[in-house]
């Protein structure tokens, strides 16, 4: 952890001396469709995934209240949290802590029950201070609360891609379902036009838990044809991951390695949409895993 830390600095400290201006890097914001499908645990396995084969990912703990990314990386005692950045007490690049296997993190402290409330320019520190964060990775993976609005809609408006997250039990589809109403409701970006074009935000269906590949494929399936004929929303799918007793330490010679780490490179290599550059159906189809 020592040898993490130090590196960190002299990565920050390259960052300061530098003047040529990198792109901020991409968002991917994932979004728990339900109450415990896992959307947490899933968002850090395919970061962790993702760093083993060389990708520079930055994970942020978006759950305020609750925040849970600091057990399941084993960050111990961090300088600063999410909620500093938002204060305006640190800037974003300089607010993260050494995780496992040279994954970079913003963890949460969590709140009281009475929710703090922040302010647009607050919130604002976080998403539009992305280029502070450009010498230290190229990936942002933000793992947003169910159910609280506070960093989840201007996650929306300025995330690259949106993942919900669901398992394969019928109210946890049922329910996500109705969060991607909710979210589509909210964020006309995630509409198709009267063209016909796609949205230019992207979002797609993460099914975590599914005992084999048929039953998310299946599942996957329906909620596009049910968002595509309902709320004239393409979602896309990002893949499945099987159901076992923990994904956070699965073997990298392992089946469930494998599709984790497919989801990741599915994710991280596509660009955030364009107008006009989807037609109305050109997500549909579902991806196979390798």
């Amino acid at each position: 952890m020592y040898d993490q830390a130090q590196k960190l600095r002299r990565m920050m400290l390259d960052q300061q001396a530098s003047d040529a201006p990198l792109p901020p890097p991409r968002m991917i914001a994932f979004v728990g469709g339900y109450d415990r499908v896992g959307n947490s645990t899933a968002c850090v396995a395919i970061a962790s995934a993702m760093v083993r084969t060389g990708e520079r990912v930055l994970l942020i703990d978006g759950n305020l209240q609750r925040g849970s990314i600091t057990t399941m990386t084993g960050v111990q005692d961090p300088d600063c949290c999410v909620q500093d950045v938002l204060a305006g007490k640190v800037r974003l690049g300089n607010a993260f802590q050494p995780g496992p296997h040279g994954l970079l993190v913003l963890t949460s402290r969590g709140e009281s029950l009475i929710q703090s409330q922040y302010t647009h320019a607050e919130t604002r520190r976080l998403f539009e201070d992305t280029a502070n964060a450009s010498q230290l990775g190229d990936l942002i993976f933000l793992d947003c609360s169910y159910g609280d609005q506070r960093l989840l809609s201007p996650a929306i408006q300025n995330a690259d891609r949106v993942v919900v997250t669901t398992t394969v039990h019928e109210k946890a589809v049922l329910e996500t379902y109705r969060t991607i109403k909710s979210l589509v409701n909210r964020h006309p970006a995630l509409r198709c036009d009267a063209e016909g074009n796609a949205g230019t935000a992207t979002i797609d269906l993460l099914i975590n838990g599914a005992d084999n590949e048929q039953l998310a494929a299946g599942i996957a399936e329906r909620m596009q044809a049910t968002c595509q004929h309902y709320l004239d929303a393409e979602v896309g799918y990002a893949g499945w991951i099987p159901s076992q007793p923990d994904i956070l330490d699965v073997r990298p010679d392992s089946v469930a390695y494998g599709l984790i780490a497919a989801i990741g490179a599915r994710l991280s290599s596509v660009e955030r949409s364009k107008p006009g550059n989807r037609k109305k159906g050109d997500s549909v189809e579902v991806a196979k895993s390798s």
